[in-house]
């Protein structure tokens, strides 16, 4: 195989999950939480704060814990693209380098997007995205104005 369809293949691999988020409606994720008594609604930009760890906390002094989906799953790719306005490589590495130089909490990630919920639905103050069709009782759905 050639150096150039080696490329294009590895750049076709790349580029699946991104169309298939692409393709989805914002009726096929949802931005979740456990254990906040009055769900808030977000706007986008409160919505990136709390992704990207500069608010910390919800309206009730509850911690916030960021659960992030794989990096390489289409709902990774959803909220990189509709909520942040950054490729996930991109936000990945900006939290990352905001954890260790701001001495905060890593987001938590999982394996899968059912784990991804599983974990939401365990600790209180926890926030992610997940497909709607992984949703566990005791999660509330956080509304994006």
């Amino acid at each position: 195989m050639t150096r150039r369809r080696l490329l294009a293949s590895a750049i076709a691999i790349l580029a699946v999950p991104s169309i298939q988020a692409h393709g989805a409606s914002s009726s096929d994720y949802a931005i979740v939480a456990s254990g906040v008594a009055d769900a808030p609604v977000l706007d986008r930009r409160l919505a990136k704060r709390i992704f990207s760890r500069q608010v910390t906390t919800w309206p009730d002094g509850t911690p916030i814990t960021v659960v992030l989906p794989p990096v390489d799953s289409a709902t990774m790719a959803w909220l990189c693209d509709q909520v942040l306005g950054v490729e996930p490589a991109v936000f990945v590495r900006y939290v990352s380098e905001r954890a260790y130089r701001s001495k905060l909490e890593r987001p938590l990630s999982a394996s899968d997007e059912r784990a991804v919920a599983a974990l939401v639905a365990d600790r209180p103050g926890t926030v992610s995205v997940i497909p709607v069709d992984t949703m566990l009782p005791g999660l509330a759905t956080l509304a994006i104005q």
